[in-house]
């Protein structure tokens, strides 16, 4: 979508705010049902769960500040910010989907292993996306009114994703008689429901010349 003047039109705003279900709802989800899902669904100790949560904290800390630079530097057609929320809509929901695959191997490494990994895997898609996504607004217009809307938009989009993934998850694990199968349909869903919007927002949303 081209820039047509300072003003932004409601679906660039509606687009740009779509964007936050994913920031606002996945760290719900998270941080209300994973570590029961760890103990146990996946049954490791919780020990070891809360080492998957201070590795992915020092992850993090490396990898915002690397996709920040490698961001500013790309360079494509789309501009350098919008190209990561196509290539997220896939990765979204298969890095959803690996975190809340409720493995059996035998061994607890093994099972442990897998955890640390599909969590990797998931920081390193929602910082491939959100890095960029934070960066945006001021891309999009030098406007301070205009970026406070893009905010508002975005608390509200992130506000119907916190309410939904606090209580939606559960009903949709519990609708299934097996537990294990419940996680797995979960994360297929929130994993669409996190990574779909981001065509929208893709579509809806420009940078300005300067930044192309």
């Amino acid at each position: 979508m081209k820039k047509t003047g300072e003003k932004l039109s409601l679906l660039t705003r509606i687009g740009y705010g779509m964007g936050d279900l994913y920031g606002g709802g996945a760290m719900t989800i998270i941080g209300f049902y994973y570590l029961y899902f760890l103990t146990d669904v996946v049954r490791i100790s919780p020990s070891l769960a809360g080492v998957v949560f201070l590795v992915s904290k020092i992850y993090d800390a490396v990898t915002d500040p690397i996709m920040g630079m490698i961001s500013d530097r790309t360079r494509t057609r789309f501009g350098r910010r919008r190209p990561y929320f196509l290539a997220g809509v896939i990765l979204i929901v298969i890095s959803f989907f690996m975190m809340w695959y409720p493995v059996a191997f035998e061994s607890e490494a093994l099972r442990f292993l897998y955890v640390i990994l599909a969590y990797i895997f998931y920081s390193t898609i929602i910082t491939m996306v959100m890095v960029p996504y934070n960066a945006l607004p001021a891309e999009l217009t030098a406007d301070y009114n205009e970026r406070t809307s893009l905010a508002t938009f975005r608390m509200v989009f992130s506000g119907i994703a916190g309410i939904l993934c606090a209580v939606l998850p559960l009903e949709i694990v519990k609708a299934f008689g097996d537990q294990r199968t419940g996680y797995m349909v979960m994360a297929l869903c929130f994993g669409l429901f996190f990574g779909l919007p981001y065509i929208l927002t893709f579509l809806a949303t420009y940078e300005r010349d300067e930044f192309q």
